[in-house]
């Protein structure tokens, strides 16, 4: 398993992390990150092996940059719990109203890929052997 910081490392917003497992990635927040250009928001990452987005909240540094992961191509399912899955839509509705060059129509696609968890449960090891490392 490897864990890839697409954004975040070094910066304290713009959380957008990929646990990868065999080819296989899992993408946990796409947030802004406070004060960069415009540029900066491109999601230069591949996103084809993405086989979901969990969101582990609503703040705009960790779903801000989701209009830009839909614009690269993502069409996966995004977890979340009930009231960020609420929310999702309306914060990014707010933020593309501040945008130029997006698809406005992303607000719906959004809505059609939340999936809202009502309770998440325990989190059980995939494989014993699996471990994090540097």
């Amino acid at each position: 398993m490897n864990i890839i910081h697409h954004v975040g490392k070094h910066t304290v917003t713009g959380s957008c992390h990929e646990l990868n497992l065999n080819g296989v990635g899992v993408l946990i927040d796409c947030g802004l990150v406070q004060g960069k250009s415009p540029k900066s928001l491109n999601i230069e990452f591949a996103v084809r092996h993405i086989k979901a987005l969990v969101l582990t909240h609503s703040h705009i540094d960790h779903i801000g940059r989701i209009p830009w992961l839909l614009a690269a191509g993502f069409n996966q399912p995004i977890y979340c719990t009930s009231a960020t899955a609420e929310l999702v839509p309306l914060m990014l509705e707010d933020g593309l109203k501040l945008q130029l060059g997006l698809n406005h129509g992303q607000r719906h696609r959004v809505r059609i890929l939340v999936i809202a968890i009502a309770r998440f449960g325990l989190f059980r090891s995939l494989d014993p052997a699996l471990f994090l490392s540097s």
